[in-house]
C-alpha cells in the first residue's frame, strides 16, 4: 500500500465517492487501484507484492487535481524497502539417547515473499 498525504484538500469532490480514480500512475507500472480515502489522502492498493529495493515514481496528470489546487511538482519518487531477513526464534536440540544426533530449528521473518525453495538454495549452515 502506498499512501500520499497532501497538506490540504486535493481531491475533486466527485472523485471522493469513486472506488478508483484515473490520472495518476506509477513508474515502473504496477497493477492496482488508486482511490481517495479522504480529500487529502490518496492511496494506491497494489494487486501484487512490491518488489524489494526499487525506485518508484508517482506521476500525476496536470488535470488530476481541481484547478484551485496548485502543485509544486507532478512527479515524486520513493523507494520500496530493501529485502531483509531476521531470525525470530532459534532452537537447538540434542537427542538425549543419542548425543551425536543434533538439530537446529530457526524461525525466519522476511520482509518480502520468496518463492518456495528459493530460500533453501541460499541458506548455508556452517559448523
Amino acid at each position: 500500500r502506498l499512501v500520499v498525504y497532501f497538506s490540504e484538500s486535493a481531491a475533486r469532490l466527485e472523485d471522493l465517492k469513486k472506488p478508483s480514480v484515473q490520472g495518476v500512475q506509477l513508474q515502473p507500472h504496477r497493477n492496482g487501484t488508486w482511490r481517495w480515502i479522504q480529500a487529502d489522502i490518496l492511496v494506491f492498493e497494489p494487486t501484487e507484492d512490491w518488489p524489494a529495493d526499487q525506485k518508484i515514481r508517482v506521476v500525476f496528470d496536470r488535470k488530476f487535481f481541481p484547478s484551485h489546487v496548485l502543485m509544486e511538482r507532478y512527479v515524486y519518487e520513493t523507494d520500496t524497502p530493501p529485502f531483509g531477513i531476521a531470525i525470530k526464534q532459534l532452537e537447538l536440540y540434542q537427542d538425549p539417547t543419542n548425543p551425536t544426533q543434533r538439530a537446529i530449528t530457526a524461525t525466519l521473518e522476511l520482509t518480502h515473499a520468496v518463492d518456495p525453495g528459493e530460500l533453501d538454495r541460499h541458506l548455508e549452515l556452517k559448523t
